[in-house]
This record gives C-alpha cells, structure tokens and sequence, in this order.
C-alpha cells in the first residue's frame, strides 16, 4: 500500500527538528509560513527578502527595525527583549507560533527546551537568522 505524501506542515516539522539543518535549508522548508503573536497579531511570514510581508524585507511592515508589527523592532512590544510577546525574550512563555498550511509547526524563540522551537535569533546552524 502506498502511503500519501507528507504535507508541507509535516515537512516543516521534521525540518525543525533535524539540528543540523543549514539556515537556507530551514527558510525553504518553513517558506511561505506565517507569524503569529500570543494575542492573535499577525507578524509577517517567512519569505524571500523581496516580500513585503516576509520578516526579512528590511523595507516591509514586518521586517522593518522600526515597524509596530516588526519582531526586529526592539522598541516595540513584539521584537523587545523584555516583552513576553517577543521572541527575543528567554523567559517568555508566550513567544510567537510559526503556522504553516493553518498547523502550528513551531515557536520562535530564543528559549530552547527541547519542543518544536526555531531558536531563530541565535543564528546558529540549526537556527533561522536575519
């Protein structure tokens, strides 16, 4: 019997989770996916750089330093170190969700605990940097 194929959801998962996945590799893998904050805010979606809505337009309203909706805003409630709503703040229990085909696949955040975490901020091989 064959088995369907996994959905993209499912993939992205499986992509979070294998560590040694390079920066590019997790992008192509979470592309498309959306930002979500704990209370309900959309924060922009993984994309190319080009993409107005993508969290890596400098120029876009989610991926400008100075943008209410930025996570890159550090003054704002969504990108500061200090506000629990932030991925950047490692006591959080509330960072943003990464939603992908409407499942939620991930957190983003600086806390890694071992669940399904992008540990985005970090930059590291197996994370999600700007």
């Amino acid at each position: 019997k064959r088995q369907a194929p996994a959905s993209k959801a499912v993939l992205a998962m499986q992509a979070i989770l294998d560590l040694r996945l390079s920066q590019e590799r997790l992008k192509t893998a979470l592309s498309g996916a959306k930002i979500v904050a704990a209370d309900g805010t959309y924060l922009g979606r993984i994309g190319p750089t080009y993409d107005l809505e993508s969290i890596f337009c400098s120029y876009g309203t989610y991926g400008a330093d100075y943008a209410a909706k930025s996570i890159w805003c550090t003054y704002g409630k969504y990108g500061a170190s200090y506000n629990v709503l932030s991925p950047f703040c490692a006591y959080s229990t509330k960072p943003p969700k990464i939603i992908l085909d409407g499942k939620v696949v991930a957190s983003l955040t600086v806390k890694c605990d071992g669940t399904p975490r992008v540990c985005f901020p970090q930059c590291t091989e197996g994370g999600l940097c700007r």
